[in-house]
Formats: C-alpha cells, sequence, structure tokens
C-alpha cells in the first residue's frame, strides 16, 4: 500500500444503523479520529480530524501462528508494518501497548476496533527454534513475535561441519556413554531429550509431554548429560535468562516453557526441591502445563483477565541431592536417580564438562549432529500412530528417537551395540 492508496478506514459509531460520520483513519501521515460536523453558514459537511497516534501504518496483516492447531489457542494477532520501515506483531491488547509506549495512543478502544477487522493473512511462527505440525519440519531462526514475547526470537543454526568432525564427536560420545555405569540409563535420557524437541507437537496430539529431573550425589554425571543435550540442540545459542539462572517462581516456569520448542537444559536446579511454597507452585505449574498445550491462569493484576501462556518445550534438568531427600516421580514430572549405582565411574566429571563447554567448534558439531537427529525424528513422527494409550505411546516416542540414535551411528559407520536399548526406572 503506498502513500498515494486509501487509508484504512473504519466507522466507530453509528446512528440508526448508519454510520454517524466518525471513522479511525490510519494513514503514512499517522492515526486519526476523523468526524463530520454541518457548517450553518456554508451549509455544508466540514470534516475535522484529530491525531491520536504518531505511527504511520502501511500495512495491517491477521496472522496465522504455524504449527499451532490446538482449538484452545485464541489469540487473536496482528502485524503491523510502518512507512518507517518497522514491524510490530502481537496480540491486540500487546500492539496497543506497544503503539501507546513508543508512539503515543488516545482512544485505545477505537485503536483495538481498527485492529480487530478483517485484512490480508499472514502466516508467522510462534518462537524461533523447532516447529513441527506432523508433515514439515521447520528450522525457525528468525521470529518477530517471539521478540514481542521476550521469547526466543532468532535460532543459528550451526556451519557447515564435514563427516570426519561429525563422526570423531561421535566417537567422544560413545567413550563418554561408556563411562556411565548404567549405559541404558543414558540412552534413555539421550532419547528422551531428542523427542523433547517435538513436545510442541505431541501436546497438541494426546495433550502429554513430562519433565524429566535427574537427582543423585554430586559429580556423578548428571550436568554432563544436561549440558551434552544442550549443545545438541542449541549448539552456540545462548540459553535464556530463566534457564541460565534457573526458574524460581511458577510465572518463570510458564514464561520459559512458551519461549521456545527446544529442550531446556537446567543445571543443579536446587529451587525446585526446597519444598517450600515456591518450589511447590513451580511443581504444580509444570505439571499442568505437562498436560495442556495452551496453559491459562487468572491474571493477578488485572481483574477478569488471564494470563496465557503456550507450553511450547520440555525441561530436562539435574539437582544434586542426598537419597534421604529424593522426590516421588508421577506422569508429569519424571525423577531419576543418577548417583553412584548409575553415573560415572570416576569421581569426577570436570574434564569431560570443561571440554563441553569451552570448546565451540564442538559446539557446533555436536549441534549439527542434533540437526540430523531431529530430521531423522521427523520423519518417523509422520508415520506415527497415536491412537493409543497416552503412556505407551509416550514409550514409543522415545524409541523412535532412539532408533534415529541408531541410524545416525550407523550412517557413520559406529558401533550401535554401544548405544544400547533404553530402559528407565523413576523414582516411585
Amino acid at each position: 500500500m503506498s502513500s498515494n492508496e486509501k487509508p484504512y478506514k473504519v466507522c466507530i459509531k453509528y446512528e440508526n444503523g448508519k454510520c454517524a460520520g466518525v471513522y479511525i483513519v490510519a494513514n503514512n501521515e499517522g492515526v486519526f479520529i476523523t468526524k463530520r460536523n454541518f457548517n450553518d453558514v456554508t451549509e455544508t459537511y466540514d470534516t475535522f480530524a484529530e491525531l491520536i497516534s504518531r505511527i504511520k501504518i502501511k500495512k495491517i496483516y491477521r496472522v496465522k501462528v504455524r504449527g499451532i492447531f490446538d482449538p484452545n489457542f485464541d489469540k487473536d494477532i496482528v502485524k503491523i508494518e510502518t512507512y518507517d520501515g518497522e514491524t510490530l506483531i502481537g496480540d491486540i491488547n500487546e500492539l496497543a501497548e506497544m503503539v501507546r509506549a513508543n508512539y503515543g495512543l488516545k482512544n485505545i478502544n477505537d485503536f483495538k476496533f481498527l485492529l480487530s477487522q478483517k485484512y490480508e493473512v499472514s502466516e508467522e511462527f510462534y518462537s524461533a527454534g523447532v516447529w513441527f505440525d506432523g508433515e514439515t519440519l521447520n528450522f525457525v531462526t528468525d521470529s518477530k513475535y517471539g521478540f514481542v514475547r521476550d521469547g526466543m526470537s532468532f535460532y543459528k543454526l550451526p556451519p557447515e561441519v564435514s563427516v570426519e568432525e561429525k563422526r570423531t564427536a561421535l566417537e567422544w560420545l560413545l567413550t563418554v556413554l561408556n563411562s556411565y555405569r548404567q549405559r541404558d540409563l543414558v540412552t534413555w535420557i539421550l532419547s528422551y531429550a531428542l523427542i523433547a524437541n517435538f513436545s510442541h507437537y505431541i501436546r497438541q496430539k494426546i495433550h502429554y509431554f513430562p519433565h524429566v529431573i535427574m537427582v543423585g550425589r554430586r559429580e556423578t554425571g548428571k550436568a554432563t548429560l544436561v549440558l551434552l543435550n544442550r549443545y545438541l540442540y542449541w549448539g552456540n545459542n545462548p540459553l535464556s535468562y530463566i534457564a541460565l539462572m534457573r526458574p524460581i517462581a511458577d510465572l518463570h516456569i510458564m514464561r520459559l516453557l512458551s519461549e521456545t520448542t527446544l529442550v531446556i537444559p537446567i543445571r543443579n536446579w536446587r529451587e525446585i526441591v526446597r519444598r517450600s511454597i515456591k518450589s511447590e507452585n513451580m511443581i504444580e505449574t509444570l505439571r499442568e502445563m505437562a498436560y495442556k498445550f495452551v496453559f491459562k491462569r487468572p491474571s493477578k493484576a488485572v481483574p477478569n483477565r488471564s494470563i496465557t501462556s503456550l507450553s511450547l518445550s520440555s525441561i530436562l534438568a539435574d539437582v544434586n541431592i542426598v537419597r534421604e531427600g529424593y522426590p516421588k516421580s508421577s506422569d508429569s514430572i519424571f525423577y531419576i536417580k543418577m548417583d553412584r549405582a548409575e553415573g560415572m565411574v570416576q569421581e569426577d566429571d570436570k574434564p569431560i564438562i570443561d571440554v563441553l563447554e569451552l570448546n565451540n567448534r564442538l559446539h557446533d558439531v555436536l549441534h549439527s549432529i542434533g540437526i540430523e537427529l531431529i530430521e531423522r525424528t521427523a520423519e518417523k513422527l509422520k508415520r506415527f500412530d497415536f491412537s493409543r494409550n497416552r503412556n505407551e505411546v509416550f514409550d514409543d516416542l522415545v524409541f523412535t528417537a532412539y532408533t534415529s540414535w541408531i541410524d545416525i551411528l550407523k550412517k557413520y559407520e559406529l558401533p550401535n551395540e554401544e548405544f544400547p536399548i533404553p530402559q528407565l526406572e523413576k523414582l516411585i
């Protein structure tokens, strides 16, 4: 829409079913309320325009969010392009507040009414990361809506990695795996973390996907597994501030799970096992969001309003805790014992952690392997049968991810017998 084309113009006052000559108008000069008043002298109508915002709107779109098919998702999302080259995107309430903060805005309800009209549709993703809808896999590297929500707005894919680099990294990974006493538990965790990148899709299909927290004494290899899965799927992309600093409140959980679709690694999440009101609230929120893709909670700040979050991802965490403090698992949160009997043979995993944390090239190589694993798994999910008991479905999903690991090991001519069939024993 050029500056010579007609502006957006919507009647906002009606009398006897007809427009009373009061409009909200958006064009290349700003947003105005225009009124027609009868001039007794000239016996004609004069038009008066009141500027209510400095934003110069070039184009308004209705947004269709790709990858979301849950019928409970009812956010009315709109995108605005301005003559100044800016793009704003959000639900109608978010957009109105953004415009008020950045351009000034009076008559906010009239502006919302303008945004609520039918416009051309633009397809967008809710956040950056991995998106799968049952047919198509997308690695979303840029999400303007993610930026608006302080979610993950950018996801950098790894640079080109040679076959030999991948093979060497996988050999090293098998060496790490062989350093654990219970290798089939480690392959379960690796398979869980892979399929967790699809939890946004799975929760919409079966209304269920659990979180995993490894518990045990220090230096048993829990942190190594959290870091390994971080770099497989995040590479050199930064974790969110909440994940790095660890959630300490239920609102942090809601925010964290709606930021991206990628599995969320959290190291030494001691706040979740402190037996406090805050930890109980976090556990309750985790439980509810394991079963719901669209999660709504009444707003404490605004009466008769609710806060809507999407449960896009799942958490893989570890916490140092002695046996006497082991929590009990539920269907929504799996507490997995990773102590001396299950963990690393050596009592010091710091050398492996140092390799994982300090080698940026290894991050890229692992990330490239992670991308291949996700692509393999997406192909398998296209043919997956969800029409069974949800616990059976979840077990088969983890096994499906395991077969992707086996495929990758075979591709790079590595011994898949060193990657045993996953076995899980939850704390109950």
